[in-house]
């Protein structure tokens, strides 16, 4: 009976640092794009991206847009891809359209995501407009770098109530691989990705 006692508070014990272990444990941050690919063998991409959250910086509480006609781009880590071009049809429903220059050839595990979030600055603060994404996967084919994906994102409401008078705002791009831009935050920092601001144009 002794001899059971003792074999079950080892067990206890055993189980108990291991927890413990388990919660002191921490992510490396920011993760290389290895691990979060690697990750995502095993793990579904809810489950990777609660395990890498105390790797997004928290959002700044108001970046305004540099105001001028030359798009300025604000990069964090393009190694894989680069926001390099967005453009707003004004006459459409498609608002807007943003080229995603793919840099390497892997990296993007069995199809991940390049997210957008296209914002407005009105009255001085910024407005989320619309976000969408394109799925990019590794190359397959011995294919050599760069390619190029679009990504279109429909107005919403407020844009299209400002009418096409001519007038010209300041617009934002934002793009994060594989973390959507968390409540429409239109100053989200992305681990992989960058902003993009530039002006547009409401011609009738």
């Amino acid at each position: 009976m002794l001899k059971q006692t003792r074999f079950t508070v080892a067990l206890v014990l055993a189980f108990t640092m291991a927890g413990a272990g388990a919660a002191v444990a921490q992510v490396t941050c920011p993760p290389t794009r290895t691990q979060v690919t690697n990750d995502l063998a095993t793990m579904s991409p809810q489950a990777v991206m609660s395990k890498y959250a105390p790797c997004i910086p928290p959002s700044s509480s108001l970046v305004p847009p540099k105001m001028g006609p030359a798009k300025v781009v604000t990069p964090f880590d393009n190694t894989f891809e680069f926001l390099d071009s967005c453009g707003y049809h004004p006459q459409f429903v498609e608002a807007l359209q943003c080229s995603i220059e793919v840099r390497q050839p892997v990296g993007f595990f069995n199809g991940t995501m390049e997210n957008v979030l296209f914002c407005l600055w009105l009255n001085n603060a910024w407005h989320p407009v619309n976000e969408r994404f394109v799925r990019v996967w590794n190359e397959v084919n011995g294919a050599n770098p760069n390619w190029y994906f679009g990504v279109n994102l429909p107005a919403d409401l407020t844009l299209h109530f400002l009418g096409n008078n001519q007038k010209t705002y300041q617009a934002r791009a934002i793009m994060s691989w594989f973390w959507p831009v968390p409540a429409n935050d239109c100053n989200f920092q992305p681990i992989w990705g960058n902003w993009l601001d530039f002006q547009i144009r409401l011609d009738p």
